[in-house]
């Protein structure tokens, strides 16, 4: 099924060192939270929003976790290594994640709809092009946004999404 909301994945730089980074180790699992911070950004936005998980692409078995994760709308970015390693080959991308887990039990990883309903003057091949690299701390932000205003200083501290990012595709908060 089509999706109103999906984000148009482009290539980093960035995060393809930090795949390459991995990938070297000639280890075939996830890169432990240290390996998944990308020099150069704030360390806050780091930190705090971007969690990278690795996708596994090795004798094409794709993990269910890396299948949701770029099946999921907030997805943007994608950097990918190669290593050899003994007599094998192995590949490996990340792609940075805005939620630490997408794991939310019965919440869909984009919504349902004409390609980029959610987005009418962003798209780009059927893809949103308006990514929000913020992450709300919590669901309820719209809520306290409207109440307290970005202005109150807990709001703009753990609802950083929806005080920054209006017309853009807001991932999901956690829940």
């Amino acid at each position: 099924p089509t999706a109103s909301n999906m984000l148009k994945m482009s290539w980093s730089d960035a995060v393809a060192q930090s795949a390459q980074g991995w990938i070297d180790q000639c280890n075939v699992t996830h890169g432990p939270p240290s390996s998944r911070i990308i020099d150069g950004m704030l360390p806050a936005i780091t930190v705090r929003s971007f969690i990278f998980r690795a996708l596994f692409i090795v004798h094409s078995v794709l993990k269910c976790s890396a299948c949701v994760q770029v099946v999921c709308y907030s997805s943007y970015e994608v950097g990918c290594a190669v290593a050899q390693c003994g007599s094998s080959y192995f590949y490996g991308c990340f792609i940075p994640k805005l939620n630490p887990i997408w794991n939310f039990r019965g919440v869909p990883p984009y919504s349902l709809g004409d390609p980029c309903a959610a987005c009418p003057h962003d798209c780009e091949d059927g893809l949103c092009t308006n990514p929000c690299p913020y992450i709300n701390t919590f669901s309820n932000c719209d809520e306290l946004k409207e109440m307290a205003t970005c202005d109150h200083s807990l709001v703009s501290q753990w609802c950083p999404a929806s005080c920054l990012c209006e017309d853009k595709i807001v991932p999901i908060a956690r829940k």
